[in-house]
């Protein structure tokens, strides 16, 4: 379990590479939060004037200094040994200095390489080491690595080194640390506008032309506020997240390297040009395909099951989950607009034992990538139907959606009726003009953009909030999660094209609910239709629609429950959906079901 929010106040805290840039913003933040400050770097006079700075500003801030090249770990060990002198506790730790180095790796020596490793590998690791018997429950440490801890480009081989073993430094000490009450971050940021690029050391091998290049290329990504990141870094400790990532050119890439690696490639060719990246990677993405050589074209890599947990379906790569044993009675899991697979979470242990469960982040949503031209529900349901076909399942299907995933089970059981024995539609759209704000919000392009553009904690928040009646169920690892999913460089454009073919700013459509309401009643197939009575995304009047429109259905309210009953009803909607899908088993042929039970 995460420890409780950290306290700032009367908290000791030490900072690295403190004289400028980044350091000294997070130092100044400290100082509001009324810390005590413990201040590390090397520039001593510049040091000094932070410290006097802030003590001007913060009469009754406390705050000692200590000058250190922490290349050397000599040095690094006896600035420990002071700090340990200076103080009886460590509640907060932050690694924060650094240095960039300049050069291929043929352009380098080893003693360029094993510099950039002392300061931003070994000095963090060693002070660590020193520093950790001072910490207690509740202490927090904070290690900066970088948006070259998250992919490597070429002409960064020491600096990616040294911040990718930082970056696994970090995971393995929050496992280790966690049980003890202490938290890590480890922030990544992207493009910060400092002087590292300035102070940067160039590899001994480059000429001055090459010098001046490699330092123009590197300057050019740095564009965020300083004093802004700081500022995301301290709320991140604040709330114990164990990632921070700053920045779009920070952000892009990571969901690169999860959903579409093999796309590296175009990005180090850009690198020196981040401004060009949300250009490129949506194009990218769109393939799942990067491109060769001079820009030629790569021939399309056939459709099947990839490791990591993907699945290529007509050239697009979708994140899936495929669990129980084959020969069971398949159940498809679709979640809703803006969602993913972690949606059904706790269902998969529950299905599992009697049934083929399968789930994916549909196209575009998720950490999935998206599929080329307009989306509609026919173009999603469809490729629903062939990621089906790419996992060898074409048997009669139990699909149970939830909001945008109730719309595209009942598009399913139009398209391919004999594929789809029962419908489970919780929370379903299509039923009703009524829909949140928000939603109708994005159907107006201009204004969607607008509100896409905020991708904080609090936006998060906002709309987990939104779908949940009981705000216990909005976890910091479901607000990681929807960060995460909110990234994925695609998830913008295609919530906007989803949103605006669903609906207008007057609501959900009626043309595409009416007819499709009027197709899948006709087929009178096993349905259940299941509403939380608190739902503030689709209100829960939507049920006596549904009743209307299926005379034929089983029906079930939840009481005191949002938009997500699979979450927040778990036990309750998995027997519900189990009785009804065992029901429909044992006969899936007969023409009608009565309601039974509308609490």
């Amino acid at each position: 379990m995460r420890p409780a929010p950290f306290r700032f106040a009367g908290a000791t805290a030490v900072v690295t590479g403190a004289a400028g840039g980044m350091g000294e913003h997070l130092a100044r933040g400290l100082a509001e939060r009324g810390s005590t400050l413990l201040l590390v770097d090397r520039d001593a006079a510049k040091l000094g004037a932070v410290a006097a700075s802030i003590r001007s500003s913060y009469p009754d801030a406390a705050v000692t200094t200590f000058v250190v090249d922490l290349v050397r770990r000599d040095a690094v060990d006896e600035v420990a040994s002071e700090i340990l002198a200076a103080t009886d506790t460590v509640d907060l730790l932050i690694n924060n200095a650094g240095v960039a180095l300049a050069g291929t790796f043929d352009q380098i020596t080893m003693e360029d390489f094993d510099q950039v490793m002392a300061v931003n590998f070994h000095a963090p690791v060693r002070l660590t080491h020193h520093l950790l018997p001072l910490m207690r429950a509740g202490a927090h440490i904070v290690n900066v690595s970088s948006l070259f801890g998250l992919v490597a480009p070429a002409g960064q081989s020491a600096y990616s080194s040294s911040k990718f073993a930082l970056r696994g430094f970090t995971e393995a000490l929050r496992n280790e640390l966690l049980p003890r009450g202490i938290g890590t971050t480890t922030v990544h940021p992207g493009g910060i506008r400092t002087n590292i690029a300035r102070n940067a050391r160039l590899g001994g091998n480059l000429d001055e032309a090459a010098s001046r290049k490699a330092r123009g290329g590197f300057d050019r990504l740095l564009t965020f506020p300083a004093d802004r990141a700081a500022d995301l870094m301290l709320e991140a400790v604040k709330n114990r997240s164990p990632r921070l990532l700053i920045g779009w050119s920070a952000t892009l890439p990571d969901v690169v390297a999860r959903v579409a690696p093999l796309s590296f490639g175009t990005l180090q060719r850009h690198l020196a040009s981040l401004s060009r990246l949300p250009a490129l990677l949506p194009a990218t993405l769109r393939r799942g395909a990067g491109t060769g050589r001079g820009g030629a074209s790569v021939e399309p890599k056939p459709d099947g099951v990839l490791e990591g947990g993907l699945l290529r379906v007509d050239g697009v790569r979708i994140r899936y989950r495929d669990e129980g044993a084959a020969e069971k009675t398949p159940v498809l899991l679709l979640h809703g607009i803006g969602r993913s697979l972690e949606d059904w979470e706790g269902l998969y242990a529950r299905l599992a034992p009697d049934h083929r469960v399968i789930s994916i982040d549909l196209p575009g949503f998720g950490l999935s990538e998206r599929t080329a031209g307009r989306y509609s529900m026919e173009t999603i349901a469809r490729f629903v139907l062939a990621a089906l076909d790419t996992l060898g399942e074409r048997r009669p299907l139990h699909v149970v959606g939830n909001s945008l995933g109730g719309a595209v089970a009942m598009k399913l059981s139009v398209l391919a009726p004999e594929r789809v024995r029962s419908l489970v539609l919780a929370n379903s759209a299509g039923f009703g003009k009524e829909v949140t704000l928000a939603l109708r919000l994005l159907a107006v392009r201009p204004v969607g953009r607008v509100l896409m553009r905020d991708k904080s904690r609090k936006a998060a928040y906002r709309t987990e909030r939104a779908v949940f009646y009981d705000r216990a169920f909005v976890t910091e690892e479901r607000l990681d999660h929807a960060q995460e999913v909110g990234r994925n460089p695609v998830h913008d454009d295609v919530m906007l094209a989803v949103a605006g073919h669903l609906g207008t700013v007057g609501g959900v459509r009626r043309r595409w609910r009416t007819e499709l309401l009027r197709s899948v009643a006709a087929q009178r197939k096993p349905t259940l239709v299941v509403w939380g009575d608190e739902d503030r995304v689709l209100p829960a009047s939507h049920l006596e629609h549904a009743r209307t429109a299926f005379p034929h259905a089983e029906f079930h309210l939840f009481e005191k429950c949002g938009h997500m009953p699979q979450i927040e009803r778990e036990e309750e909607f998995d027997a519900l959906v189990r009785r009804f899908v065992a029901d429909a088993d044992t006969d899936h042929d007969a023409p009608t079901h009565q309601g039974f039970r509308n609490v």
